[in-house]
C-alpha cells in the first residue's frame, strides 16, 4: 500500500465530500490534473505552494483505491522542485 497526499482548502474539500467527488483546486483544474505528493514532499509542498494559508486539509489517498477506480489515471513524474 502506498499512500500520497493532497494539501487543500477545508471549504474544497468538504464541498467535494457533497458532491461525492474531488476534482482538485482551480489551479489544478487549470493545470489538468492533481498533484499529490509523497510524505517525503510534503514539507516542501507546504512551504511553496500554502505558506501562510489558513483552514487546511491534508488528505490522504491509498493508491490501489484510486488506481482501481481509475485504471491508469495515476502517473508518477519528478517533482518540479
Amino acid at each position: 500500500m502506498t499512500i500520497i497526499y493532497k494539501i487543500c482548502r477545508q471549504d474544497e474539500w468538504r464541498a467535494a465530500e457533497a458532491a461525492g467527488a474531488y476534482r482538485g483546486a482551480p489551479v489544478d483544474q487549470q493545470d489538468g490534473f492533481i498533484p499529490f505528493s509523497t510524505a517525503a514532499q510534503l514539507a516542501e509542498t507546504a512551504s511553496q505552494h500554502f505558506a501562510g494559508a489558513a483552514d487546511l486539509m491534508l488528505v490522504a489517498v491509498d493508491t490501489a483505491a484510486l488506481n482501481g477506480a481509475h485504471d491508469g489515471a495515476l502517473k508518477w513524474e519528478p517533482s518540479r522542485g
